[in-house]
């Protein structure tokens, strides 16, 4: 997976070696709550994809655990309903 941030960063001058996040400037207008459930969910399932763990709320740096609403979590969040 490093190989392909740092391939990423050499094709961007603004780079010396890696690129992890991705550079435009087209900003995601969530104005709705069906587009922000959707964003966090995406953001949520981000580590199972990544194969980093087998649910979101296993993540310890997720606010998918104050989502399902499960003890000793790491991050107090507000909740969106």
């Amino acid at each position: 997976m490093l190989w392909h941030f740092s391939k990423a960063g050499k094709f961007n001058p603004n780079n010396k070696s890696f690129q992890v996040w991705q550079q435009h400037s087209h900003p995601i207008e969530l104005n709705t709550n069906n587009k922000l459930l959707r964003c966090l969910n995406y953001i949520h399932y981000n580590p199972v994809e990544a194969g980093i763990v087998l649910s979101p709320e296993e993540y310890l740096y997720s606010s998918a655990a104050n989502y399902a609403v499960l003890p000793d979590r790491l991050i107090d969040v507000i909740l969106v309903e």
